[in-house]
């Protein structure tokens, strides 16, 4: 069953993200999976900035959002 999400502030290794979006969580049979990004933005000098949605940064960026959420289980 697909769960939306709304994560305000990530750390990663990449920097610092605030996405929207809905995944999948784990179940006996699946593992759990982001299914759709629908806002990502990265925290610069100036603040929240935009970034466009690309499959390479979504891609670098799921094993952390994928623990982040499992975490607030």
């Amino acid at each position: 069953m697909m769960t939306p999400f709304e994560i305000t502030r990530l750390h990663t290794h990449k920097g610092i993200f605030r996405c929207s979006g809905s995944w999948t969580q784990a179940n006996t049979t699946d593992r759990a999976t982001l299914n759709h990004i629908t806002r990502l933005e990265i925290l610069g000098t100036d603040g929240w900035l935009p970034l466009v949605i690309e499959a390479s940064l979504i891609q670098a960026l799921t094993p952390e959002l994928v623990a982040h959420l499992q975490g607030k289980q």
